[in-house]
């Protein structure tokens, strides 16, 4: 059954445009007009007096018979292309209408005009006028009926008129010219009479309409000579805008002959017409059409196909002696289209044309298993064959649409602005909807990050009231890619038995929705989790996290996780097994990488979930070096005290104020404080640089985009980008700037800008790292853009699907791309913008060590002890130059600001300390002693 209804599908696509052509095509083929039989004769010209329509009253355009219509009434009941008429129109440029549309009184080209009367006889249509009193005849137009009941004939004439529109009174040519219809044969005629010229000898000449036209320009009867042959001697015309020449001067092609008699008799057996398809089954058609005006005596014949091409006369019908206005055609194809024609029977001999085409369409036949992508269709305010649409009254939109879809060309999409206008797009009936075996599956996405559908039941397609709830499901992306895009309802065996599952938005989210990818499947007899989550996230380890299964599986979950992205098959083994709980640490981890994760339900030993399907992945933090060892200190109160530590080889030590936060105060593997009063904490970490790259996906073949562009990110904490690749698209070498801005503020401003030479290259495109080393400081809304190229580089590759996956793009601890940004100003896109792998420089730092610095208020300092050998340092305060006592007995000098930030050291001085580069301001000397003992010395540079 499911591939019965995909080849119906795929049919479905061809049917829409088979149609459009066809019912151009069957007008040509099945035009009434056309199979009115022509003939040609020489008779006589019989002038009437009847019924005056208008006079010509001067040689004027105004007053000469030029550009106007006049209504005629038609004695007697005329048939004409198998309708009843009692009422015509006639034009002074030649010709006669009929129907409720008048002609236009410009019109000069009746038969291939596309004006909207229902039919028209032409017999020398073409932009011409009378004449007034000249060589005493003026032209007028006029009526008569003929004959007697039911003979009778109408005749309407144009007496005295030029083959042109002219008001000139000295070159006048004269002819007259009739249209005649005939009750009862309903025959349709014209007749001429010949000209002459009245003044002057000037030739007049040009092509003129005769002929007849149906209810458009393609059904038409109509004449074709060319200059090189006599008007007389015309030939049926080929196209709807086929015409006669004439020469009121030369011979060839000459004017119409006195007594040229055009004749047009119709089918003795009249078609019938519109047909229709009031009703229909899985199986049946119903089929009605409306009698010809004189209906057959032996009845109707019709004929059906699914291709759409026309039957010909000989065409054997499919049911034959249907003696009412109405049949069913039985057996046909369940979700199917057929073409249908009628013809009326007269007798055995004597069979019409048949019918224009009529269309039927058989109802679905409820089905078993079944998948729709919506591909086979246009866009458009519809939905696939088998389903209905229930759409609310105003601000609501139920459609397919092109916009991004899961997969291929189409998707669904629906929007509802209030409870009151919901909008339920209602499935195709399924014959084991209550069998509780098969589940509901596709995939949803929202226009926001916050949407909601109800899936549920309707039991009358059209009633909007009869729906029931089974489920409703919170759309939380706007990526069809994004965790939990794909959703499953599992359909009870308590839904009634004539229940047509249906999706509706119920106006609780007035966001846009986008579906795709629907199946109607029997339920797996394991159901996986969903919701897979990933925290506390270490070096070495994370804990994975799932909701629960809707049936939970009685050995618990598998996980499996791994570097690469390709997914788990069912022959996978896992990387954790029989998990009872619903998160669960993973083993270890390779520091600085990054993971991909699934998870799966386990039922028993034989009987396992599909793995999830959730794009979900980590990366683990760094690895720190480790201090290995402190030396803390203890000094006499107003001494500063040296406090050492040890790390690993390649790692830095940094000296804090604060255990977390604070300012940093030194580096290095000794620091020596202030001056200290009182006891103090210092603390230290071990930090080693490292380099990643953000956890990005590399560009596919894709669009090169020209325009300023580029990325939206939020800073955690400092780092430095230190580059980014690149793919650039063009000719050849060029530049391109790229610029680190603030999004925060509008217009956006420049922080950092760099213009780097690139060469662009036609697909496949190079893979290009651009170093930049912008520095970034905790902070929001920065952007990363391409603000111009230039020569040979024409742009950038972008991302513009949803293929790439969705924001936001995370490196925890650092940094969060949030949007792509587009064109001009701070205008956010869901595109992916130019730059690939971040290169991001930072620190990979150890927790913080406490290191004591003990101040002993018992002790006395060296100054009270030996004052005698306390070294003098002097002047104080000093200009440019500084001398110590006795210099000899100094290892170190160390020279810092009051922060105790140390500025310089000097190993072994001299006692003169040259310090002319410090600004003015106090100082601290540091004295380390030969004897190991300090001395500390406030001191101001003037």
């Amino acid at each position: 059954m499911k591939n019965f209804y995909n080849l119906f599908g795929k049919r479905q696509k061809g049917y829409y445009t088979l149609l459009l052509l066809f019912l151009v095509f069957l007008q040509k083929v099945t035009a009434q007009v056309n199979s009115y039989t022509f003939s040609q004769n020489n008779g006589t010209y019989t002038e009437i007096t009847g019924t005056t329509l208008a006079p010509a009253t001067g040689n004027t355009s105004a007053t000469n018979l030029n550009s106007a219509v006049y209504p005629v009434t038609i004695p007697f009941n005329f048939i004409f292309n198998g309708i009843i008429y009692t009422n015509a129109n006639v034009s002074t440029n030649g010709f006669i209408t009929f129907g409720s549309t008048a002609p236009a009184t410009t019109n000069t080209t009746p038969i291939s005009n596309t004006a909207t009367y229902e039919g028209a006889v032409s017999a020398f249509g073409r932009d011409i006028s009378s004449y007034f009193d000249v060589s005493g005849s003026s032209g007028l137009i006029s009526y008569e009926t003929i004959g007697t009941a039911p003979n009778r004939e109408l005749v309407i004439q144009w007496k005295n008129f030029r083959p042109n529109s002219s008001t000139a009174v000295t070159n006048v040519y004269s002819f007259s010219f009739q249209v005649r219809l005939k009750e009862t044969s309903n025959v349709v005629s014209v007749i001429y009479n010949s000209g002459s010229f009245l003044v002057g000898s000037t030739a007049i000449s040009g092509t003129v309409q005769i002929g007849l036209r149906g209810a458009n320009t393609s059904d038409f009867n109509n004449r074709l000579n060319d200059t090189t042959i006599l008007f007389d001697a015309s030939t049926q015309g080929t196209a709807v805008a086929n015409t006669q020449s004439f020469n009121t001067s030369a011979s060839t092609p000459g004017m119409p002959s006195a007594g040229l008699s055009y004749v047009w008799i119709p089918p003795s057996c009249l078609r019938p017409g519109s047909v229709s398809n009031p009703a229909s089954t899985a199986n049946t058609a119903d089929i009605q059409w409306v009698a010809p005006v004189v209906a057959p005596s032996n009845g109707y014949e019709l004929y059906y196909n699914m291709t759409g091409t026309a039957p010909t006369a000989s065409t054997a019908a499919s049911i034959s002696n249907i003696t009412s206005t109405s049949v069913t055609i039985p057996s046909l194809n369940a979700s199917s289209a057929y073409f249908v024609w009628v013809r009326s029977v007269c007798s055995a001999s004597d069979k019409s044309e048949w019918s224009t085409a009529g269309t039927a369409k058989t109802i679905c036949a409820p089905i078993t298993d079944w998948h729709e992508n919506f591909d086979t269709y246009p866009t458009g305010s519809i939905v696939p064959d088998c389903w209905a649409r229930i759409v609310g009254s105003s601000n609501t939109a139920q459609t397919i649409s092109s916009t991004t879809p899961a997969s291929g060309t189409r998707n669904l999409y629906q929007i509802t602005s209030s409870a009151a206008n919901t909008t339920i797009a209602v499935l195709p009936e399924f014959s084991n909807v209550n069998a509780g075996t098969h589940w509901l599956r596709f995939k949803a996405r929202a226009t926001t990050t916050s949407g909601s559908l109800d899936i549920g039941y309707v039991t009358s397609a059209t009633d909007a009231s009869t729906f029931v709830n089974i489920q409703t499901v919170n759309i939380t992306s706007t990526s069809y890619l994004a965790q939990d895009a794909e959703y499953k309802v599992i359909v009870s065996n308590s839904v009634p038995a004539n229940a047509r599952l249906a999706i509706r938005n119920g106006g609780v989210s007035t966001a846009g929705h986008f579906l795709d990818d629907f199946y109607w499947e029997a339920k797996p007899t394991c159901i996986g989790p969903s919701g897979i989550s990933v925290s506390n996230v270490g070096p070495s380890s994370a804990v994975i996290g799932w909701a629960a299964s809707v049936t939970p599986p009685a050995a618990g979950y598998d996980i499996y996780y791994s570097t690469s992205d390709v997914m788990p098959t069912a022959s996978t083994p896992p990387s954790l097994t029989g998990i009872s709980t619903l998160s669960t640490p993973t083993g270890a981890l390779l520091p600085l990488t990054k993971y991909y994760v699934w998870v799966r339900s386990r039922c028993s030993a034989t009987d396992f979930s599909a793995w999830s399907t959730q794009i979900v992945f980590f990366r683990t933090l760094c690895q720190p070096a480790a201090i290995l060892s402190t030396t803390a200190a203890t000094v006499c109160s107003n001494n500063s005290a040296v406090l050492t530590a040890s790390t690993e080889s390649g790692a830095t030590l940094t000296w804090y104020d604060a255990m977390n936060g604070g300012n940093v105060v030194g580096t290095g593997n000794s620091y020596t404080t202030p001056q200290l009063s009182t006891s103090t904490a210092f603390y230290v970490g071990s930090s080693t640089p490292i380099v990643v790259g953000a956890a990005l996906p590399d560009a596919i073949s894709n669009d090169g985009y020209t325009l300023e562009a580029g990325l939206f990110f939020d800073a955690v904490s400092s780092f430095t980008i230190a580059g980014v690749y690149v793919y650039p698209t063009g000719t050849g070498a060029g530049t391109v700037t790229i610029a680190l801005q603030n999004g925060g503020v509008s217009p956006a401003t420049t922080i950092q800008s760099i213009t780097v030479n690139l060469t662009g290259t036609a697909s496949p495109y190079v893979k290009t790292y651009v170093p930049l080393n912008f520095a970034i400081t905790p902070g929001t809304n920065y952007k990363l853009m391409m603000l111009t190229k230039s020569g040979g580089v024409t742009g950038l590759i972008r991302e513009s699907g949803a293929s790439w996956g969705a924001y936001p793009l995370t490196m925890p601890g650092k940094f969060s791309i949030t949007n792509g940004n587009c064109c001009s100003g701070n205008t956010t896109s869901t595109s992916y913008y130019y730059f690939y792998d971040w290169q991001v420089t930072t620190t990979c730092e150890s927790p913080r060590t406490e290191v004591m610095a003990t101040v002993d208020g018992g002790c006395l300092s060296t100054s009270e002890t030996n004052a005698e050998n306390k070294l003098k340092v002097y002047p104080n305060p000093f200009s440019d130059v500084i001398y110590l006592s006795d210099a000899s007995k100094v290892k170190n000098v160390k020279v810092s600001d009051v922060s105790g930030k140390v500025l310089r050291t000097i190993s072994k001085p001299e006692a003169e300390l040259r310090l002319s580069e410090l600004p003015s301001g106090m100082y601290i000397l540091v004295l380390e002693m030969n004897d190991g003992t300090v001395q500390t010395i406030k001191t101001i540079k003037k």
